[in-house]
């Protein structure tokens, strides 16, 4: 009993010491903030594929928190292509800003955390999370297309072992997106 309870309290000393509560809260907040820009690119996303009914529910859905004018500048930004141009532009840039500055965090978080002495220039560190961003997406990529693959019956009967291999691919897509994490 005695040893577990060292060991509890050692890694609340390396908790405190090393700012792990501080840290968490940071990656956090990145993490939430980047989540409006996303929304927006989603939502550009869907008013191109589903068209005016996408755009007309969404208005529908939203139409008690705007205005009459609010109404008409979301729909009008939504349906017409420069609106979805215009909003796509600045979802894009929001987005992978809001990502560089989470990976970023997570980069100093996991160099505190871990007590490494790296002190990576803004260059480094910019394209650690260019880096890391691309290998997300494509990690993301390789889950969709695993998951569109074992959902059509003629490519799932036409593989053996179809499921198990595409369990693996998507542990390997995991892999792909975190490895970047733990290589710095």
């Amino acid at each position: 009993m005695a040893t577990s309870r060292s060991r509890v309290e050692r890694v609340v000393n390396v908790a405190r010491d090393r700012n792990v509560m501080f840290l968490a809260a940071s990656i956090a907040y990145y993490a939430f903030a980047s989540l409006i820009p996303l929304t927006l690119l989603v939502v550009v996303v869907g008013s191109i594929v589903g068209g005016q009914a996408f755009a007309d529910f969404l208005v529908q859905q939203v139409e008690s928190s705007l205005s009459g004018s609010g109404e008409r500048v979301l729909q009008q930004a939504l349906t017409s292509s420069t609106g979805r141009t215009g909003a796509g532009v600045v979802g894009f840039a929001t987005v992978a800003w809001s990502a560089l500055k989470l990976f970023r965090g997570l980069d100093i978080a996991f160099s505190e955390a871990y007590g490494t002495d790296r002190d990576p220039s803004l260059v480094e560190q910019i394209i650690d999370g260019v880096v890391s961003i691309g290998l997300v997406a494509a990690a993301v990529a390789l889950v969709v297309a695993v998951g569109y693959a074992l959902r059509s019956s003629a490519l799932a009967e036409s593989i053996p072992y179809a499921n198990f291999l595409g369990n693996l691919a998507l542990v390997g897509g995991l892999v792909v997106a975190f490895l970047p994490l733990y290589l710095n």
